[in-house]
């Protein structure tokens, strides 16, 4: 997928990044996947959800405090073409991923990596999304672009705790400033207190697009490895499993998956 898919049109340069989350909320595309199905047919299964909720562009809150986001409206078409209502609880990601390997929800949802460790704990659809890990950095650093991110080595790295980028970071040696959210990870580094955000690309470059007065750039490694985002579902659970593999073959197949693509990433 080219990295240009991840740059969102119609963005406005924001001051303070509370206010810049708050107006891409308020100004993102119409969405309807957070609405949990509106038009309830009794007869659909209903299943719950675990998301989080700052994780721009794939899923967030609006300003009803409800979820949207590329993630949610994949969901909602996988919803809709196997005739299911599904019903979203927003919790950090921590939480999310407990939840999840203790079978309190049934699917998990927020553009989560498959590894082959994670596998081994729980069930994950096949993949709907394919990223890749990049740093938010000030432009002119002396870092050599087709070199690993060890080149960051003596710097003060933000990351979001727990996810890939965290991992990759801590086998690299490098010192980290962990936050729970990427946003508190980017108010870091726009005060300072870091020297760059590694974390998924499509929201590094989202926020250096935000931030286009600032002069940052985005780097990633010449071989870096492409990460699948799954859903996970409950293990208990395979008929669903079933649903939201066959769902998410359709809507790819028939048009809407591409539809969604282009409501959040633009043009190719």
């Amino acid at each position: 997928m080219s990295n240009k898919k991840y740059l969102l049109s119609a963005l406005m340069p924001f001051t303070f990044l509370t206010a810049a989350f708050l107006t891409a909320c308020n100004q993102a595309p119409q969405n309807t996947a957070s609405q949990s199905n509106q038009e309830v047919n009794q007869n659909y299964e209903r299943y719950k959800v675990v998301t989080e909720s700052n994780n721009i562009p794939f899923v967030y809150l609006n300003e009803k405090g409800s979820p949207i986001g590329f993630d949610i409206d994949i969901m909602q078409a996988i919803a809709d073409d196997q005739k299911f209502h599904v019903d979203y609880e927003v919790t950090v990601w921590h939480a999310l991923m407990d939840d999840m390997a203790n079978n309190q929800a049934d699917l998990g949802l927020a553009s989560i990596s498959i590894t082959e460790e994670r596998k081994q704990k729980y069930q994950f659809s096949e993949p709907y999304f394919q990223s890749q890990l990049a740093v938010l950095t000030k432009s002119g650093q002396k870092i050599d672009k087709s070199s690993d991110f060890s080149a960051f080595r003596g710097q003060k790295i933000g990351v979001k705790k727990g996810t890939i980028a965290d991992v990759t970071a801590q086998n690299l040696k490098l010192t980290t400033k962990p936050q729970a959210e990427n946003f508190l990870a980017i108010t870091d580094f726009l005060t300072a207190e870091t020297q760059g955000v590694i974390g998924d690309i499509g929201v590094m470059q989202y926020y250096q697009k935000q931030y286009a007065d600032k002069n940052l750039a985005v780097i990633t490694e010449s071989d870096s490895k492409l990460d699948n985002y799954g859903i996970i579902v409950n293990k208990n659970n395979s008929e669903l499993l079933k649903k939201v593999n066959t769902g998410l073959k359709n809507i790819k197949a028939n048009g809407k998956y591409q539809q969604i693509e282009q409501k959040w990433f633009g043009e190719s």
